[in-house]
This record gives structure tokens, sequence and C-alpha cells, in this order.
């Protein structure tokens, strides 16, 4: 559906679909492309996507619809077994992730999966530990659970709601960026999790960036970084903690650069070269020799001839940030 680039280099997103009969695909693609188009409306994906690749892959299933679909008990011949009512929980729509890896694999490469049920029901799950999120083809709100489910599934981000859990909050320091145990003074203290952003105030990325008791399923001792972000209410922007853990992680999966001079002894006076990865703004380049700062910033070519660099052996470095 996208392509960016090649896919060693890329965020390899894939849609697979269960539920969804031969005669049904039509109505597969209509809920993916919805999805897509609301997925780079939104910073940061909006701004990064020249980072992915977007591919579809059709899943034939023997019946429509899902398990438990509209109510318990119900029970569907589908590729990937996905139900509604996991773990007790109505919204909560459950995959075999191991059968939605297996035909995401149908692509060449593949970093995250997003898996869509053939229902009008409102539902979601993210597995960050898997790259796995999932939503509802046909719901109103399907464009909006998919992002959130995709906060979890690729930003390994937390639940920032107060409901559904024990009222204090149970457990020890959380791993996701945008949940924390710390209030800010501590945060401020120790420069633990979102200090760098205390204090910031930006209406785009859900206003001021402070420590809000409730999260994670609790409403006390544990702490989210703004009001109301996408990972709290749906139709909400992320906050920039949150954006930050998406940047993150899409560089573990991306380099800064296509291609560039291969590493090594070179001899003479030839160019050297640097092909970044295009995104919605520039990228910080300087170029070093001998560990001094050459004033090239933002080149992507370098003319050693140029230079007259006196015979010997030299050192040269290029940063893109």
């Amino acid at each position: 559906l996208i392509a960016n680039g090649p896919s060693s280099n890329r965020i390899d997103m894939v849609f697979v679909g269960d539920g969804y009969r031969a005669e049904d695909l039509n109505n597969y693609e209509i809920h993916v492309n919805n999805a897509v188009d609301a997925f780079f409306t939104i910073e940061p994906l909006q701004s990064y996507l020249p980072l992915f690749n977007v591919h579809r892959v059709d899943v034939i299933s023997n019946e429509s619809g899902v398990d438990n679909d509209p109510v318990e008990g119900i029970e569907r011949d589908t590729a990937m077994n996905m139900s509604f009512w996991c773990s007790g929980i109505e919204r909560l729509l459950c995959v075999d992730t191991s059968l939605a890896w297996s035909y995401a694999n149908n692509v060449p490469s593949t970093d995250s999966i997003l898996a869509v049920a053939n229902s009008s029901m409102y539902g979601g799950a993210g597995y960050s530990w898997a790259e796995v999120g999932t939503f509802s083809g046909a719901n109103a709100a399907a464009a909006d659970v998919a992002i959130h489910e995709l906060g979890h599934s690729l930003a390994d981000l937390a639940d920032e709601y107060d409901y559904g859990g024990p009222a204090q909050y149970p457990g020890g320091e959380p791993s996701s960026r945008n949940a924390s145990t710390y209030t800010s003074a501590e945060m401020a203290s120790n420069g633990a999790k979102w200090a760098n952003w205390l204090g910031e105030n930006n209406s785009a990325w859900d206003g001021l960036v402070n420590t809000y008791e409730g999260a994670v399923y609790s409403q006390y001792g544990i702490y989210r970084p703004t009001n109301n972000s996408m990972m709290r209410s749906l139709n909400r922007p992320f906050n920039q903690p949150s954006a930050e853990g998406f940047i993150i992680e899409m560089y573990k999966i991306v380099d800064p650069l296509d291609d560039h001079t291969p590493h090594g002894v070179i001899y003479g006076a030839v160019e050297l070269f640097i092909t970044p990865v295009e995104i919605n703004h520039p990228m910080e380049i300087h170029w070093y020799l001998n560990g001094f700062d050459l004033n090239q910033d933002g080149v992507t070519n370098l003319d050693l001839s140029l230079l007259a660099i006196p015979v010997g052996n030299h050192i040269i470095e290029v940063t893109v940030v």
C-alpha cells in the first residue's frame, strides 16, 4: 500500500484480516485503507511516514465474523481465531499472535502487525511483546482504536486510563515510557522517565507535561504525563513523552542512513557520500577531520580534493542525528 524504501531499512507494517471470506475482501480493503489514512494524519506518525512501508495480506476465513460477536458463546471458523471477551472483558479483542505472524510473513519483511476483525463491535488489544495490535474494522471508532493499539504494539506504551484494576497501583516502576510511580518532583530530582519534558506545554501534544495521578488501570500511586492523551481516551493526540517513545522504537528498526561510503581505509582525494532517510524535517549532519568540525553542516557529499588535506593518515567522520 505504501512503499518508501528497502525493507532492510524501513518499518514494514502488515495488515492481516480475520473473519473475512473471499466475498468480504472488498470490505477488508476499505477497513485497512481507513486505518492507514488515519495513522499518517496523527503525529508523530505523520512526520515519520517516510520510515514506513505498509502491506495488506488478504487472509481468507471459512466464516464471516469472529468469536463472541455479538454475544458470548458464538464461535466462528476463522483463520486467526480472533475473539471478543478475552479475559472476561467484552472489548478485549484477542488474536492468535502466532497465526497472525504466519500470515504476515507472506510479506518479505515484517516489523509490526495489525490484525483486523470483520466486526462492528467496539474492541481491540495490543501485544507489545509480539508487535501485534488488533481492532474491529467496521466499528465507528476503528481508526482511533487501531492508533491506540499501535501505541502498545509498536511504541510499547502503557494505557493511561485508571479503571479496570485495583484503586491503588500494586506494582513497581513500569517499563513503559508514559507511566511512572514518580511524582514530578521526584522525576526532576532523579532525571527518570519524562523528566526532560516537565513543564512543556503544547496543545498539539495534549498540553502541559507534568505528573497526573491515575494510569495503568489504577487511580492512585501511578502517574501519566498529560491530562488526556490518546493512550487514555480516543480522538486525542499523543503526548510528547509518548511521541518520543514512538521515535525511539522507530530508530531501533531504521538506521538514519540508507547508504554511505563504506567504512575503512580510503586513498586519495575521493568524494565521500551519505544517503540519509528523508523525513519531514532535516537531519543534523556534521563532518569532522581528525576530530575537528569541518563546518560542512547539512551536506551529504564531501569532496576531499577541496579540503587541502596534507599528506598522511587522517580520520574523517560524519554524524547524522
